[in-house]
């Protein structure tokens, strides 16, 4: 973990936001079985959603507002700091000019995603399949049976009849 001052791209925040929140799911699904009962299946991690507001102070904070703006304007991921979690790699969503805050201070309100890095590390729970791969390598891979992966990935053909970049549903 660090503990900076919010970074995106090139941009840094000299005050951190006032307000950070970093919201993080997981997929799940439901499945009915008999006797009214169900299953929930947890089939890895969304996205982080990161959201946010602050105030830019100062003689420059129109200045420090349009940078800002501009690294939003350009698009694309980059690596975001936040103090208290790892570096991770997101997109900045949303930018917002809430308002004036006196004669010299601009509020404004932020919205990330993260950029998904590789899906074959969402925290061993996914395998993607690689090229003649077939669910009795995957389990003999993972220490498990090619039922327990059956059973957990209803969406799977047979285990023979895999396709390159399938997800495989390990727990």
């Amino acid at each position: 973990m660090n503990n900076c001052n919010m970074r995106f791209k090139g941009f840094e925040f000299e005050i951190n936001p006032s307000n950070i929140s970093v919201k993080s799911n997981t997929f799940t699904k439901e499945l009915p079985i008999p006797m009214n009962a169900h299953i929930i299946q947890e089939l890895g991690f969304k996205p982080r959603y990161i959201s946010g507001n602050g105030i830019f102070t100062g003689e420059n904070c129109n200045e420090k507002f349009a940078d800002l703006q501009a690294i939003f304007n350009e698009g694309g991921k980059g690596d975001l700091f936040i103090s208290g979690y790892e570096p991770m790699v997101a997109i900045m969503t949303s930018l917002e000019f809430s308002g004036k805050s006196g004669k010299d201070g601009i509020c404004y309100c932020f919205e990330f995603i993260e950029y998904p890095e590789n899906p074959k590390e969402q925290n061993g729970r996914i395998h993607i399949v690689s090229e003649g791969e077939t669910l009795f390598d995957i389990a003999n891979l993972y220490n498990t049976s090619v039922d327990t992966l059956l059973s957990l990935n209803p969406h799977l053909p047979a285990p023979f009849e895999l396709v390159e970049k399938d997800r495989v549903i390990l727990r």
